[in-house]
This record gives structure tokens, C-alpha cells and sequence, in this order.
């Protein structure tokens, strides 16, 4: 049998992004082991590229992989003679790095104050902080996060969505920005109660603290604007006065 090929060389390549990395390459080959085998004739190191070598570049792959720095990653292997003839390997690891975020933006709408807007990401573990990774988890969570803020104000039919654009200065430099429009604001007229035999409409509605019929003040206190966090409790306390009235298995359904 044919001696194996030695391994010869180890590279690293970005061939997505113009060769150029957004992260030290010193970074990357941290998580790897296959550097270090690399033949080195001048020190009488000579490591032939066998099936264990292959081990180790797949293992090299799983730990990059995993370090969600990348949204590409293949391998491949050529020749790569020494200077005097003997036959050699370079393993390349041709790496595409995730988008990182220059800047983020939040345009469509003035319901929703930026200030208040980056206290409830704050508050819930998701905002996006500058030159971090682009995570589309992390984008529709905080989309969804917006319409629960829209929610809240009344807004039921609120719409977000999101841009990703790239900007100057860069590779993978992206701009996020989520585009939201509130649509019609949902405001309650009547409260009216399906179903109720044994207490009066007006004890139930007395017992109902943020779900409100509007009234001519409406437009200063802002009564009377549907808010579903509200009605779920305001639902909550009124099956709670039927059980406290022997009625254990009372239910409210859905308005």
C-alpha cells in the first residue's frame, strides 16, 4: 500500500465575504485540534493525514459549528506538495460568519416610544444589543413582543415586521430594522353577559376593574379600550364570585 499523505497545511477561508473575517481568526482556531498536527519537517514532526487526521477535522467542524458564530461551514481537502516533492494534504475550512447588527431601528409607528420599547426588551432578555449575532429566534420573539405592546394600548390588529439591510463598514454588517403599523385601535361600546341567571349584569360589571364600557371622558382617561391581559383577569375575578357563590364549575369564555 501506498504510504499516506502527509498533512501539510491547515487554512482558514472566507470566501462569502471577501476573505475578510469579521472575528480573529486566533478565535476559531481555539476550538480546533487539527492545527496542532499539522507536519512540521524543520522539528522532524511528520504527520501522516489518516483516517484518525479525519477524525479530528470532523470533530474540529462540530465544535466550530457549534460555537453559532457561523452560518456556513464545509471542508475540503487538496493537495499541497512539500518543496521537496513529498505528497501533502491542506484541509481548508471555508467558514461564512453570521450578520452582525450595526444598528437597529424602530420605524412605522409613534404609539410605541423607543424608551419603552428597549425597557420591555430589557425586562424580557431581548434586546438586541450592537455587534452581536443577527438571531432570527431573537427577531420574532421581539416582532411578537411588539404586538403584545400594541396589544396592551388597545391596538389589536398591530402589525411588525422586520428589514435586515447591509451597511458601509464591513462584512456581515447589517441594519435591523422593524417596521410596525397599530392599525385601528379596538374600543369596547357595551358589555353585555350571555349565559348569566343568578347575578345581576350590573354586580358582574362592578366586579370587572379594567374592563370598561367607554364614556364621554373616555379620551382623557382612556377607558373603554380593550386590552386582553385585563380582561383575562377581570374574567378570572368574576368566576371567581360564582365559585365563592357555590357555582364551582362557572366558566367565562372568550368576548
Amino acid at each position: 500500500l501506498d504510504p499516506p499523505k502527509l498533512l501539510h497545511n491547515v487554512e482558514l477561508r472566507f470566501p462569502t465575504q471577501g476573505g475578510v473575517p469579521m472575528i480573529e481568526p486566533a478565535t476559531y482556531l481555539y476550538y480546533m485540534e487539527i492545527d496542532a498536527h499539522v507536519s512540521r519537517p524543520a522539528q522532524g514532526v511528520f504527520t501522516p493525514y489518516t483516517e484518525a487526521m479525519e477524525e479530528i477535522v470532523l470533530g474540529d467542524f462540530r465544535r466550530l459549528w457549534d460555537t453559532r458564530f457561523l452560518s456556513d461551514l464545509w471542508i475540503e481537502v487538496e493537495d499541497d506538495p512539500f518543496e521537496n516533492g513529498v505528497e501533502g494534504v491542506r484541509v481548508i475550512f471555508n467558514l461564512e460568519e453570521r450578520e452582525r447588527v450595526k444598528l437597529v431601528n424602530y420605524t412605522g409607528s409613534d404609539e410605541l416610544d423607543r424608551g419603552d420599547i428597549e425597557d420591555m426588551l430589557d425586562g424580557t432578555g431581548l434586546r438586541i444589543a450592537l455587534d452581536t449575532f443577527v438571531d432570527p429566534r431573537t427577531v420574532s420573539q421581539i416582532e411578537a413582543a411588539l404586538r403584545q405592546m400594541f396589544a396592551e394600548k388597545g391596538y389589536q390588529f398591530a402589525d411588525v415586521s422586520h428589514e435586515i439591510t447591509a451597511v458601509a463598514g464591513g462584512p456581515k454588517l447589517v441594519h435591523v430594522t422593524f417596521h410596525m403599523s397599530e392599525g385601528p385601535k379596538v374600543q369596547i361600546k357595551k358589555i353585555s353577559f350571555v349565559g348569566n341567571q343568578v347575578m345581576s349584569d350590573r354586580s358582574l360589571k362592578r366586579k370587572m376593574k379594567g374592563t370598561k364600557e367607554r364614556w364621554w371622558l373616555s379620551f382623557i382617561s382612556g377607558r373603554g379600550t380593550y386590552q386582553p391581559a385585563k380582561f383575562e383577569e377581570d374574567a378570572e375575578g368574576i368566576e371567581g364570585r360564582y365559585r365563592n357563590k357555590g357555582y364551582i364549575f362557572a366558566q367565562v369564555g372568550q368576548p
